[in-house]
């Protein structure tokens, strides 16, 4: 994902600063200014030099354990020339917990959902919910550590401040956004999400095309959920699951960052998806 994004903004004529763990061998560095990262104490200097330096930030990371935040509130000197999702868009979407209820206050379907307290965990689910169900972190990516629970013996797997969710049976796709400064959206070719195991587990790839229907309506509930966010700039990705009936189809969750769905989605792509980022 890294080497694809530094590509493109290479083929559009860009230097690109690229502050890379110095025990990295990556064949893109030798087309970039590369700036060595020896330990992650020295990481934040690095990041603002190349900061105050650069033209244009794109910020690379997850997450998890707040990381994604902590960096982008790092860089909020330099916000102005952020090309990805900003410090406030991030602390609202990576949270999951918030972002569905901001989401659902906004009239977008979501599956039922709640915060595990620091009550009877498995109280809170039976009388919520009807088994199976999702179990998550509540900032986590990549679908690390998602789960699908579907007896009470599983339920001690659960943890206080985890997000549970609804399972909702349907197709699982993503739809990736790149916003402009004014606004101006670009909707990414929507695609399937396929995991290591049925029906979740880690996520493997994105596959492409989905029929022409299906990309209809998971544009149209991107849509939606864009039309409700705050607004940002940059790329980052929409999960959501088509049930069988047109009407149940729900948002998952807000990827607030690049995905690796880019690395396809720039081969489908007639443009050039970098110089979307940058507009």
């Amino acid at each position: 994902m890294l080497e694809s994004v530094c590509r493109d903004f290479l083929l559009l004529g860009h230097e690109v600063i690229l502050p890379l763990d110095s025990r990295l061998e990556l064949e893109v560095a030798n087309y970039c200014s590369r700036v060595a990262v020896d330990d992650e104490s020295n990481l934040d200097d690095v990041l603002c030099d190349a900061a105050g330096t650069a033209d244009a930030i794109l910020v690379i990371c997850p997450e998890s354990g707040g990381c994604l935040l902590r960096y982008l509130q790092l860089l909020d000197p330099w916000s102005e020339k952020l090309v990805s999702p900003d410090s406030e868009f991030v602390k609202l979407t990576a949270d999951k917990w918030r972002c569905f209820q901001w989401l659902q206050q906004r009239g977008v379907p979501c599956p039922r959902t709640f915060q595990a307290s620091d009550g009877s965990l498995c109280q809170e689910i039976c009388e919520n919910f009807k088994l199976p169900v999702v179990v998550k972190p509540n900032d986590g990516a990549g679908s690390e550590g998602v789960r699908l629970i579907s007896n009470r013996k599983q339920l001690s797997s659960a943890s206080v401040g985890e997000i549970v969710q609804e399972y909702i049976v349907g197709i699982p796709v993503s739809v990736s956004l790149i916003t402009s400064r004014n606004a101006d959206i670009h909707f990414c070719e929507p695609g399937e999400q396929i995991f290591a195991s049925y029906p979740l587990g880690p996520h493997v790839r994105t596959r492409y095309p989905i029929s022409p229907y299906l990309q209809i309506r998971a544009k149209k509930l991107a849509r939606q959920v864009s039309d409700a966010l705050p607004r940002t700039r940059g790329y980052f990705g929409i999960d959501m699951v088509l049930a069988e009936d047109e009407n149940r189809d729900v948002v998952i969750e807000v990827n607030p960052r690049l995905t690796t769905s880019y690395c396809e989605l720039r081969c489908r792509s007639e443009i050039n998806l970098a110089a979307e980022m940058l507009k």
